[in-house]
């Protein structure tokens, strides 16, 4: 994988402190396969590098260093086999999205994974999981613009879990 520095002078979209990082826990680390840099039609971005690489993952991490109320925008171009191959989207372990198909007229399209709800660093993960079976499209997923915008700027559906009470 890129450094941290190198994916965020790719990818951050404006005035945001995030650290990004491999897989490295776990057994099966040494099976992730890094996101890297890229360019897509004209646009830097970072793409998971296990296209056609049947039954493999891989993932990014990004470390987002957030205000209470500030919201995080990505936005994302998939070209995958539809609910087979899937970019997972997951906040402090906690799953928010899964991506998959192919995105139309090549357009890109954002989602917004986390609104703080205190001030602190929280952990976004990326995973895009190729199966064992089709490959369709370019068989991968990229990402780009990351971003900090208000909640009211939210202009998709999003899904952000909540705790009504708590033990």
């Amino acid at each position: 994988m890129d450094s941290s520095e190198k994916i965020a002078d790719v990818i951050n979209g404006g005035d945001i402190e995030v650290t990004y990082r491999p897989e490295t826990e776990g057994e099966d680390a040494e099976y992730s396969w890094p996101f890297v840099i890229t360019d897509k039609n004209g646009t830097a971005c970072i793409k998971a590098s296990n296209s056609q690489i049947e039954a493999s993952y891989a993932i990014i991490y990004a470390d987002v260093t957030l205000k209470k109320g500030q919201a995080v925008g990505v936005d994302y171009l998939v070209s995958s086999e539809k609910g087979s191959d899937v970019l997972h989207v997951i906040v402090n372990d906690e799953a928010i999205y899964q991506i998959s198909g192919v995105s139309d007229k090549e357009e890109w399209k954002s989602c917004y994974p986390v609104v703080a709800e205190e001030d602190g660093t929280y952990e976004i993960a990326f995973c895009y999981i190729k199966d064992d079976d089709v490959n369709e499209g370019e068989d991968t997923v990229y990402l780009k613009n990351l971003r900090i915008v208000s909640p009211e700027d939210i202009d998709t559906a999003t899904y952000l879990p909540k705790e009504a009470a708590t033990s």
